[in-house]
């Protein structure tokens, strides 16, 4: 046999029949009599090579044909991603075994986790860093393949809570592929892969001596985990492994760059003893190694928790046909959060979270005349204390007025016409609108909409052309209904000649502010303009225009939404020109 006559034992495998890639290969310390393979397929028949290593020569190789176990029926097949494990003894003849399966896990986690990003960092000629992140969740394991220099599966098995994992013995100046999976429970999760090239391997002066290995000795000891450190008195080494065996006996290898000096060994048991053995690569060959024990720290005895809160008395008031207001009480204590839980009309369950500070809650979107029943729990830590109850009744619907009677248009007149603005005037006999609309079509012949408020009962129409005829129809809103029209004709006046000089528009100011109005108020220190038109968007970002005639030095800009902030610009008409904008901002 090979135990205890090498410094390393190589197990290289390969599914028999399988797509190249489908193998990899696993180093164990030459004093151990057994190893575990995961990620194997189920049912399925592998070749199986074992040789040592000795001072860097390799020993004779001895192979075997082994088949994984399968469920038999008694489960549903596993698919690719669950993790079968077989145990390969170290032995000196070729033979068969079938490998078991590893026992199911009960409990599938509550989500599936997902990975990231895989990137390479810290390339050296032989080693390779290797990052990655988890997006969602958490893996109970990772494991990295790729392929050596002689074209060999490799496999490398990482913990769950790692992100980052170096790959040494590589070859300089050469490509490497690593594909990295997540192991979930059963399922082998992923993949995802990067590609990198090792740094060329730096001149160096063949050494005068080898290097040697100082002390290793343990600190920072937590009960699951211990910091080890070394020293080298002479020379450079490549890299460095750390070797031990966890809990379950099964020896563990941590790789550390050469210029590593320290290492964290994480994911240890409280209270046991630990034998630690560093080995330095230099070159092919492994010196060392040198060893030190230690022992890992008692697990912290958790504090008691407090006595748990108490809930007191749940009253409900503020009661209205569709809502009601939850009020509660605790007398002792403190809780984290509260659930109100209770059914609405159809049966169904419903839950409103509300934080640990609160003690009053309004339950909205009931019905009107009906009777609800409310629990309440109070969430500490992980336990639901309660429920406290109470019933209540909502309040009958009100009745609803009758909508007052259809309001109705009267004439529609025109006045202050100059050559490019026609001023509307009309009445309102009865009732009220909800807005106007004005409707013509300018000389191209296109039609042209334009909205008032309500409470208007004038508007100028701008951007006409001089001497030409248009016609006028006027609509009433009214809820969703569109009334009218009244009707009138118009010719604009003759063009008259440009003035002397053009006017300028001064500042633009808001005021007069309420929910759903702002008047604006603007200056014009020099000469006289045709009409304004101020522009600004409304809640539903479309642009609104409200033309303002030329004598006019303030509007009120109506059916603005609350606690909105606006941009007005005014616009001065003068002639064919448009001058400006000026602007200014305010909020409802």
């Amino acid at each position: 046999g090979l135990r205890d006559h090498v410094d390393t034992v190589v197990i290289r495998y390969r599914l028999v029949g399988g797509p190249e890639g489908a193998g990899g290969e696993l180093q164990v310390p030459g004093d151990v009599a057994f190893a575990r393979i995961p990620g194997l397929v189920p049912g399925a028949t592998y070749h199986v090579e074992v040789h040592g290593v000795v001072q860097g020569q390799t020993s004779k190789s001895y192979s075997t044909q082994v088949t994984t176990g399968s469920d038999d029926g008694r489960e549903p097949p596993p698919d690719e991603g669950h993790q079968y494990e077989m145990e390969v003894p170290e032995g000196t003849e070729p033979h068969s075994t079938v490998a078991e399966a590893a026992p199911p896990v009960e409990e599938e986690p509550p989500s599936r986790p997902r990975l990231g990003d895989l990137t390479a960092s810290n390339v050296t000629p032989t080693s390779i860093q290797l990052d990655w992140t988890v997006l969602e969740g958490s893996f109970d394991s990772f494991t990295v393949q790729y392929k050596d220099a002689q074209g060999q599966p490799q496999a490398m098995a990482v913990d769950g809570g790692s992100r980052t994992v170096t790959v040494p013995n590589l070859v300089p100046s050469r490509r490497y592929k690593f594909n990295l999976y997540g192991v979930w429970g059963r399922k082998r999760i992923g993949l995802i892969s990067t590609e990198a090239v090792t740094a060329p391997s730096p001149p160096r002066e063949e050494p005068s001596s080898r290097p040697e290995l100082g002390d290793l000795t343990a600190s920072h000891v937590t009960p699951t985990s211990i910091q080890l450190e070394w020293t080298v008195p002479k020379g450079t080494f490549d890299s460095f492994t750390m070797q031990y065996k966890d809990a379950q006996g099964q020896p563990q290898v941590v790789p550390v760059d050469g210029e590593s000096r320290t290492v964290t060994v994480p994911d240890l048991v409280p209270s046991r003893r630990y034998k630690f053995n560093l080995y330095g690569v230099w070159g092919r060959k492994r010196l060392g190694p040198i060893s030190t024990d230690a022992v890992t720290e008692e697990e912290e005895e958790e504090e008691e928790p407090p006595s748990p809160p108490q809930l007191g008395d749940l009253t409900a008031s503020h009661i209205t046909p569709n809502s009601i207001q939850l009020d509660w009480t605790v007398p002792e204590g403190t809780f984290d959060s509260f659930t109100v839980q209770y059914k609405d009309a159809e049966g169904q369950p419903q839950v409103i979270p509300v934080d640990g500070e609160s003690r009053t809650v309004t339950v909205p979107d009931l019905v009107p005349s009906r009777r609800y029943k409310f629990n309440l729990y109070g969430m500490w830590g992980r336990k639901r204390l309660g429920p406290i109850s109470t019933d209540a009744v909502t309040a009958p619907a009100m009745e609803k007025e009758k909508p007052p009677s259809q309001p109705l248009l009267d004439e529609l007149t025109v006045s202050h016409v100059t050559p490019t603005s026609v001023q509307l005037d009309w009445t309102v006999p009865e009732g009220t609108f909800d807005s106007f609309m004005v409707q013509y079509k300018d000389t191209q012949g296109q039609s042209q909409v334009l909205v008032v408020d309500s409470g208007s009962r004038t508007m100028t129409v701008s951007h006409l052309e001089p001497s030409h005829h248009y016609k006028f129809n006027l609509y009433g809103i009214w809820g969703r209904k569109r009334l009218g029209p009244i009707s009138t004709d118009a010719i604009t006046e003759p063009p008259k000649e440009e003035p002397p000089s053009r006017p300028q528009m001064g500042d633009l100011t808001a005021s007069h502010i309420t929910s759903n109005s702002i008047q604006l108020d603007w200056t014009v220190p020099e000469g006289t303009f045709d009409s304004f038109t101020v522009q600004y968007k409304d809640a539903q970002g479309q642009p609104q225009v409200v033309p303002v005639d030329g004598e006019s030095r303030t509007v009120t800009v109506s059916d603005l939404v609350p606690s909105r902030r606006y941009k007005f610009n005014l616009y001065g008409l003068w002639g064919r020109k448009r001058l400006g904008p000026i602007s200014t901002d305010a909020v409802t």
